[in-house]
């Protein structure tokens, strides 16, 4: 489908799932309560009743291919980025069997549906063992900032409650936690290694004030930070 800016698909369920992959402009996708945004290159996957509605945003015109397919896919993540390309080169080639006259034309789209699916639970696989990391770093680039979870979860594509789960099956601890325990070891090293004011160092690691810095410092560590500046 080819469609003009302002274009919008009203919510709506589908008794099968549905992987939609975008090769121009943008799409802005209401996942199940979960706003999400795909764009070029972006393939979104709609789980069974889940319901949904779509609109372009921006100025272009937003060209995507979709599929309807009975079973569920292994892969769990609503939208992820198919950065070889593969997934649209499948679209491409399902769409020119389907407009042939090929006779087995059914048999290739079958097989060609199995490989999207495949295709899909691979990027899958292969986004969460670096999703750590990848969480990590953008935490760290951005300790002073008031960072929520759904800002998290947003920078990874994923919905919050999956983006919580895969986190803590991986880490054993919530987003959240992860940044604190991030902007505390900061915090201890601008402290041991600086001569910077506390109030400064509390600002500058996303604790706010001096006080919260206290509370938590004193809480995790069973120490003050002036005291463990003094005894460094």
């Amino acid at each position: 489908m080819v469609v003009d800016p302002g274009w919008a698909a009203r919510r709506h369920e589908h008794p099968f799932v549905e992987m939609m992959a975008v090769s121009g402009g943008r799409l802005s996708v209401d996942l199940g309560g979960q706003r999400l945004e795909a764009g070029p290159g972006d393939v979104v996957m709609y789980a069974v009743g889940t319901p949904h509605d779509e609109r372009a945003v921006g100025a272009d015109r937003c060209d995507f291919s979709f599929l309807l397919l009975d079973g569920t896919p292994n892969g769990a993540l609503p939208l992820v980025h198919d950065g070889d390309g593969r997934i649209r080169r499948l679209f491409a080639w399902l769409l020119e069997a389907q407009s042939s006259g090929y006779e087995r034309r059914g048999e290739l789209a079958s097989a060609t549906a199995a490989l999207l699916i495949c295709e899909y639970d691979r990027i899958c696989l292969r986004h969460e063992p670096g999703l750590v990391d990848h969480v990590r770093e953008f935490m760290r680039r951005r300790l002073a900032e008031p960072l929520s979870v759904e800002d998290i979860a947003r920078h990874t594509r994923m919905s919050r409650a999956h983006f919580i789960r895969t986190y803590k099956r991986a880490t054993g601890r919530t987003p959240m936690q992860e940044l604190r325990a991030l902007r505390l070891d900061a915090a201890r090293d601008l402290i041991m290694g600086s001569d910077l004011p506390l109030k400064t160092i509390a600002a500058r690691v996303g604790f706010g004030d001096e006080q919260h810095l206290s509370h938590v410092f004193q809480r995790v560590l069973r120490v003050a930070p002036g005291y463990f500046r003094r005894s460094r």
